[in-house]
């Protein structure tokens, strides 16, 4: 009897003790990458922006900037590092980013346009937009891709049209002045005039123009000098004219129908630039060069009414000097602005997200006044 018992313990004991181990379970391990590091690394969803910087008109030393952000590492002269053979020919103005290519203007002390392999900054070909002080030069400023041609418009009496297969120049269509800006709507060219320097006698109007041949179907007159556009995708133009010498002349903030060519909105105002942001607003930056509205703002407008829907943008406290160029990255929505500072040192790029919250920023260093910037998505 004593024997059955001592067996019977031994049992139920076994049986505790396993019963026991498989409750205690180990840990698992995590399955998949882990995850990403806290900080600015949530802004790295492409691979890097090119930062175009004029530097001191007419001496040469403008500067192809590029900052990588896998590498959180900012390169100054990137364009020299990946073509140590060639050289900015020119006064770097500004640029587009199209397909595969980046291509920066050069003004001023040269007329050409520069194309860049997007991914990997080497110079694929230099481009002349004319012979500087001939009839048919333009200093290239502005422009604009469609079906792989690239419209590109300045200070000249012409707007070129780049096959960015080939990267020759095939077609130039003539006009009545010089360029602020240029789009496309509704398959149609969009050029605003304005006043070639040194001229008394503004052009106000608005061109719409044939993509093919050229050809101007309407001038808008709009009693001010048009200046920068914008466009959506919803068929219309967004124009800023900067006022005349009447008050009635503005400034405003124009909404255009493409397809009846009438203005259906307009709030006067004082920008420098804008752009689409969201489903429904525009931001722009306030102020207009050197004018007492200047407050460093990024004022948000209501797409649909014009209407000003808060002064700032920016939500988290952030302080700029002197914002300048202002930029939306179509790939994740982020938004990009260019703070020239003082303009005699180095600028400063802020990227903020969605809501207005930094998520990063980076002097342009040794690169003084930046004008532009172009994605490596």
């Amino acid at each position: 009897m004593a024997k059955l018992l001592l067996n019977l313990f031994l049992v139920v004991s076994i049986t505790l003790v396993t019963s026991c181990s498989k409750d205690k379970k180990t840990p698992e391990k995590p399955v998949g990458p882990p995850p990403p590091p806290p900080g600015p690394v949530a802004v790295k969803k492409d691979s890097g922006v090119y930062v175009l910087s004029t530097g001191a008109f007419y001496l040469g030393v403008s500067k192809v900037g590029y900052y990588d952000f896998r590498k959180n590492q900012y390169t100054e002269d990137y364009f020299k590092d990946k073509n140590p053979d060639a050289k900015l020919s020119g006064t770097c103005y500004g640029g587009i980013q199209y397909g595969e290519k980046c291509y920066v203007f050069l003004s001023y002390d040269a007329s050409k346009i520069m194309a860049l392999d997007k991914s990997s900054g080497k110079m694929l070909a230099e481009i002349a937009s004319g012979v500087p002080y001939q009839s048919s030069h333009v200093w290239p400023k502005k422009a604009i891709a469609d079906k792989n041609l690239l419209y590109v418009a300045g200070d000249g009496y012409f707007v070129h049209v780049l096959d960015t297969s080939t990267l020759n120049l095939v077609k130039s269509f003539a006009i009545p002045q010089w360029a602020s800006d240029i789009i496309v709507q509704n398959n149609k060219l969009f050029v605003s005039n304005k006043r070639p320097s040194g001229l008394l006698s503004p052009d106000t109007s608005l061109l719409v123009m044939d993509m093919n041949t050229g050809s101007i179907e309407k001038n808008i007159n709009f009693g001010a000098a048009p200046q920068f556009m914008l466009k959506d995708n919803e068929g219309f133009v967004y124009l800023y004219t900067g006022g005349g010498i009447n008050p009635y002349d503005g400034p405003f903030l124009h909404k255009i129908d493409a397809s009846t060519l009438t203005v259906v909105k307009r709030t006067n105002t004082r920008i420098r630039t804008m752009v689409l942001h969201g489903t429904n607003n525009i931001l722009a930056i306030s102020g207009q060069n050197s004018d007492p509205s200047h407050d460093g703002k990024i004022p948000v407008y209501d797409r649909t009414t014009l209407a000003l829907v808060k002064d700032n943008f920016i939500t988290d406290g952030t302080k700029l000097t002197y914002p300048r160029h202002l930029y939306t990255n179509e790939k994740t929505g982020d938004v990009y602005i260019i703070d020239v500072k003082d303009g005699n040192s180095a600028g400063q790029v802020y990227i903020f997200d969605k809501d207005g919250k930094k998520l990063l920023d980076f002097a342009t260093t040794n690169s003084i006044f930046p004008v532009a910037l172009l994605f490596n998505y």
